[in-house]
């Protein structure tokens, strides 16, 4: 104990006269720990109306047996916490040193002197009204003389007496009675408060029945010890006392991050006894607690005061003092008399506060008949849920499939089986989530707002320093629900993230109630928390859980508005919804996602891990022990933390004598985690758990681990010889843990999603020629498929979507290692198929199939457009329109040399087929670049009836800054502005000027370079596109904009990184602005496949986004030891899942790569 102890800060106090620290104490005395295995276990708060409790528990049924108890409580309060006191004097002289008027009040100066040869003295200062009497007594400390100015102009004689601080006559009694009695310093002030009654009494206008005493801080800790050890005092105010007064010392350990008995008896070594120290994380075997000082008053008036928000307080642990308490006030017909006061805001009071505590006391002395409000703020009970909820659960016949893990880790097959009755079984626990709404977060840096600041809060939230700064997470663009977040992150000089892919942890709070994640105690503090994980390359998210810190109401009625849920499961589910906001988060990596927790935070992180699989690891400290063996008979809490005293799992409570029962236990929810990293920290001297059977758990949840090949270092156990605490001993284990956790080798889960299927080996496309991929349900339903080999060869391939069957083709052998060659297919209403390829700067060509739905034989290879001395073609873009009798036209690229014999003029050629591609038309040069020496890029769309979009850039970024995106289409023999408005006609106006066409994106403008990547025409014909911005090489930004009638709405998408060609040793970077790439699904606009840098690796991702520009993103692909590129959805797939191809692979130049082509159904 000794070793974990913080050391005495004697400039505040000695232990004792004698004794100026805790081990001098120890080495005087001989005094050793009592023998905690002879003590009985009382995990709840000792009950007052029980003698000899954990014993023979017998109820206190008479007023003798009331009497019987209060003298035990008072012989173990004075052992334990407050130390023996002198006698009451039979010797008090009173001296009055001043006496005068200030206005109609009488003004007087006391010295009462008593004790061996009068050598103890107390100053007392009256403040008597005008009249006769007899006035009540407002008794307090004599730093709150202007609280007593209030209560005089009420009518109450305001008596000060110098126990305080600022003038404290007691301190000397410590000497006095050096050796004799041993009453610590709070004591020696509550005794004078005595001497003070003492003389009270000597006054006959003194109302001797209606003596108030009242303090605030360590001042209502020495009123509450008056009231409860002097009879004679007719009513008790504690106001904000805190440890030590208000709030018990089993609520105020280390997992409630308040004062705990570590912390107070230390820092203040001579407010309390020394042998409370033999408590520290052992509060369980205290035989008395703070609900027995209370009781002791009973029933005379009782007010407890905080504030909700305080950080010395817990309003939670108060309440429950104040229930237990009630009990004894019923027993003696006096519930009237005690009150609880809670307040907004933080430590300190106000007038009103104190003409509160008057107004209490004048209801006590029946001055008022105005009783107190009495405002509960944890009102839950399990007995009121469970009959509003109606929910009668039979633990020996609930109709769950109880788990047991040894069974089910034989195989992977039969675990997969296990784990998802475990899932339901967790689900069912938690209660019915009602269904809800995604909330993508604020998507960027910028979007942050004021925090709390925007509705006032009283609580401090850690700091930003140099290098961690804070983006407050606010509503309107907040979390969740309409929640308040604080993201702290490495940052660089300028403010910024460090860099771009940053990993999270998701900070989860202990229990508590007061501040949230504010915790600020001592060691309790979570500032050098946050700077040391961020210290460490991580972004820390936090927020205060339901019915904690700044959502203390929020918790307050949460079971009438949701009956069939629990708060375990909306703190679950406020956790899911912070991950969706981080995986939206532009510089956040949302494959690195970790949830972190001490206490109830570590018990929501497993939970939360459980049943989120984008959790990427697990740090749970103090956050459980297994519950089918935590029966109350053991001495904890048992099942009835969750169920009955915090109110987080009501269900659990019907299992309570019923263990063995509960459907669902960590060991399964820890086992569902795998094979992701977890770090369990479980202290071997937690009084709420028991290290034996966590020990049993991780060495069954490790065979699930090695079920997928898992290391033993994704699931580590570290058991610090110390109690319940997040100590710096177990934060330096996660830290490390942390900064290891990028090198555990990723493993693949059982269950993680399907991530597509090789289709093509050998095999890449550029993204200019379409359709590449097209669907046709015919006489079978298949998808046939072009591209590009290492040797140069042009490839197509079908797949038998019902068989699996494939078949591949080579349609020209070894024309040009080039992936801008890759074909274009075209399905004829006879089922043949038209594949159109190109060379890069070459001919276009052409081949036809013989057979409907069948690549294995074709015609001859056409040669459509040729190149020569004045004409280099690339790009094939076929489209077929219905309304126009199936006239099939093919646009692409035309290089023109001019006159001077350089190839500036740069021309998009069509040519145009009216049957079925026999014969073709001349070529056309339908748009000009008016000989500026620039190149197109275009991409078409079709409704494949009457319409053909255009979307084109006047040029390639990497030969020129003013690269900028338009967009025009054709219908009925014309070309067309977005909007409608008339360009010119197909047959007489050719070619079109790009400068004649409006810009989507306008780089003059806007100083910024664009490329395009899709467009698609949704429903209503509108165009819907994806484009690229550059600002450097590096920073490729992919944009989303629609056309909604009259302008286009643009939102940025995503940072997507750098290019995506890889660079050996001397390699000179050539293509700087190749992208991941990303096309829009033509049946669903708003739906996005994209390929990102996430941790250098390119992966895919799939993102919807609304019309609010907000976004959700589900992971394609995750952890690849290849890039995944240019993603294609399959054209033509009008109904059910959408089919998604991409490369895969190393991508150095469009002439050098090694890639193979995936396919994933989208469900």
């Amino acid at each position: 104990m000794l070793s974990v102890l913080p050391p005495d800060r004697t400039n505040y106090g000695r232990v004792s006269f004698l004794d100026k620290t805790f081990n001098d104490w120890l080495r005087r005395t001989g005094e050793l720990p009592p023998d905690f295995d002879e003590m009985p276990s009382i995990p709840f708060l000792p009950n007052p109306l029980i003698i000899d409790e954990g014993g023979s528990n017998k109820p206190v049924k008479s007023m003798n047996q009331w009497n019987s108890k209060k003298e035990w409580m008072r012989e173990q309060l004075a052992r334990y916490i407050t130390g023996t006191t002198p006698p009451p004097p039979d010797d008090l002289q009173a001296k009055i040193l001043e006496e005068r008027k200030d206005g109609e009040v009488t003004l007087r100066i006391v010295e009462l002197s008593f004790g061996p040869d009068q050598k103890a003295t107390l100053t007392l200062e009256l403040m008597i009204p005008p009249g006769e009497g007899p006035f009540p007594v407002f008794l307090t400390n004599w730093n709150h003389r202007e609280w007593a100015q209030i209560a005089v102009r009420r009518g109450y004689i305001g008596c000060l007496y110098a126990g305080a601080d600022t003038k404290d006559d007691t301190e000397v009694y410590s000497e006095i009675w050096a050796g004799q009695y041993d009453f610590t310093r709070l004591m020696r002030r509550a005794y004078g408060a005595s001497r003070a009654v003492d003389y009270l009494f000597t006054l006959p206008y003194v109302d001797r029945d209606k003596i108030g005493i009242t303090g605030h801080s360590r001042n209502g800790k020495t009123s509450l010890m008056a009231a409860a050890f002097d009879d004679r005092i007719g009513a008790c105010i504690p106001s904000s006392g805190g440890t030590g007064a208000e709030v018990p010392w089993r609520y105020n350990a280390h997992k409630y991050d308040v004062e705990d008995i570590a912390l107070l008896a230390c820092a203040q070594p001579a407010w309390l006894h020394p042998r409370l120290r033999f408590f520290i994380g052992r509060e369980h075997k205290l035989p008395v607690d703070q609900n027995s000082f209370m009781s002791l008053i009973a029933p005379r008036g009782l007010m407890l005061s905080t504030a909700v928000t305080e950080s010395a307080s817990n309003i939670f642990g108060i309440e429950q003092a104040y229930h237990s308490t009630k009990n004894v006030y019923e027993f003696l017909d006096a519930e009237e008399n005690i009150a609880i006061a809670s307040r907004y805001g933080l430590h300190g009071v106000n007038a009103n506060d104190i003409e509160g505590y008057v107004d209490f006391f004048d209801f006590v002395f029946h001055r008022t008949d105005r009783a107190p409000e009495n405002r509960l703020f944890y009102n839950y009970t399990f007995d009121e849920w469970r009959a509003s909820n109606g929910d009668d659960v039979n633990p020996l016949d609930h109709e769950r499939t109880v788990i047991n893990l040894d069974t089910y880790t034989s195989s992977g097959q039969q675990w997969k089986e296990g784990k998802q009755t475990v899932i339901e079984n967790l689900q069912w626990l938690l209660g019915e989530e009602p269904a809800g709404v995604t909330n993508p977060g604020p998507g960027r840096l910028d979007k942050g707002g004021a925090g709390e600041n925007r509705f006032g809060s009283f609580l401090t939230r850690p700091r930003e320093t140099g290098s961690m700064k804070v983006m407050a997470i606010t509503p309107y663009n907040g979390f969740g629900d309409n929640l308040f977040g604080y993201l702290y992150y490495p940052a660089d000089e300028s403010g910024k993230p460090v860099n771009k892919n940053l990993p999270v942890v998701i900070y989860l709070h202990e229990y508590d109630y007061s501040k949230g994640f504010s915790s600020m105690s001592f060691d309790h503090e979570i500032q050098s928390v946050f700077e040391n994980i961020t210290k460490r390359g991580y972004v820390v998210f936090a927020f205060d859980m339901i019915g904690f810190g700044n959502r203390l109401e929020e918790g307050l009625h949460f079971y009438d508005r949701y009956p069939r849920w629990s708060k375990m499961g909306k703190m679950v589910a406020d956790t899911k919804a912070a991950v969706d906001a981080l995986t939206h988060l532009d510089f956040v990596d949302g494959s690195k996602i970790v949830v972190s927790g001490y206490s109830l935070g570590g018990t929501v992180a497993l939970l939360s891990a459980a049943l989120d699989e984008r959790i990427a690891g697990v740090v749970s400290v103090a956050g459980f022990t297994p519950m089918r063996t935590n029966t109350l008979d053991r001495g904890t809490e048992g099942i009835m933390s969750y169920s009955h005293l915090h109110g987080l799992i009501p269900k659990l409570g019907f299992f309570v004598g019923h263990e063995n029962q509960i459907p669902v236990d960590f060991e399964e929810i820890i086992a569902s985690i795998a094979p992701r990293p977890a770090l369990l920290i479980a202290p071997e001297r937690d009084k709420d758990a028991h290290p034996g059977d966590i020990r049993d758990l991780v060495e069954k949840v490790k065979k699930v681990y090695e079920l997928h090949d898992a290391s033993e270092n994704h699931v580590q156990l570290f058991m610090p010889d110390d109690y319940n605490r997040f100590s710096t001993v177990s934060r330096q284990k996660m830290y490390s843990w942390l900064e290891k956790l990028p090198d555990l080798p990723v493993v693949t889960s059982m269950d993680e999603p399907d991530t597509g299927k090789a289709l093509a080996e050998d095999a890449a496309w550029c993204w200019f020629s379409d359709p590449r991929a097209v669907y046709h349900h015919g006489e079978k339903e298949a998808v046939y498929f072009g591209y590009i080999n290492s040797k140069g060869d042009v490839k197509t391939q079908s797949l038998d979507l019902k068989s699996n069957e494939t078949h591949e083709f080579t349609l020209h052998e070894k024309l040009q290692i080039d992936d801008h060659n890759v074909p274009a297919i075209v399905l004829l209403p006879d089922g043949k198929l038209l594949a159109f390829y190109c060379e890069h700067n070459g001919n276009i060509f052409m081949r036809k199939s013989k057979n409907p739905e069948d690549i294995r034989a074709w015609e001859e290879e056409v040669i459509l457009l040729q190149k020569d001395a004045k004409n280099q073609y690339c790009y094939v873009n076929p489209v077929m329109l219905s309304e126009e009798d199936n006239r099939i036209y093919l646009f692409g690229r035309n290089v023109v040399r001019n006159d001077k014999g350089t190839y500036t003029d740069t021309r998009t050629y069509c040519i145009y087929s009216d049957d079925l591609g026999e014969t073709w038309s001349k070529e056309l040069n339908i748009l000009d670049n008016l000989g500026l020496n620039s190149r197109q890029y275009f991409k078409v769309a079709t409704d494949d009836r009457s319409r053909i979009d255009f979307l084109f850039t006047n040029g390639h970024p990497s030969q020129q800054e003013n690269v900028s995106v338009h967009h025009m289409y054709y219908e009925n023999g014309n070309f067309m502005q977005t909007d409608g408005s008339y360009i010119a006609s197909f047959e007489k106006d050719k070619p079109v000027g790009i400068d004649q066409i409006n810009k989507i994106h306008d780089a003059e403008k806007e100083s910024v370079r664009a490329w395009i990547w899709d467009i698609v025409l949704d429903k209503e014909n509108k165009p819907v596109i994806t484009y690229t911005l550059y600002p450097s090489p590096t920073t490729h930004l992919y944009y989303h904009a629609r056309w909604d009638g009259s302008k286009w709405i643009k939102n940025e998408i995503v940072d997507a990184g750098k290019y995506i060609t890889i660079l050996r040793e001397n390699d000179k970077l050539r293509e700087p602005h190749y992208s991941g790439g990303l096309v829009l699904d033509y049946n669903n606009p708003n739906t996005i496949f994209l390929s990102r840098e996430i941790n250098g690796t390119f992966e895919i991702e799939k993102r919807t986004i609304n019309f609010r520009g907000d976004q959700t993103i589900t992971p394609i692909t995750s952890s690849s030891k290849a890039d995944n590129l240019r993603p294609y959805l399959v054209a033509k797939k009008e109904k059910g899942p959408s089919l998604l191809l991409w490369m895969e692979g190393h991508y150095y130049h469009y002439t050098n790569f090694n890639t193979n082509i995936r396919l994933k159904v989208d469900e």
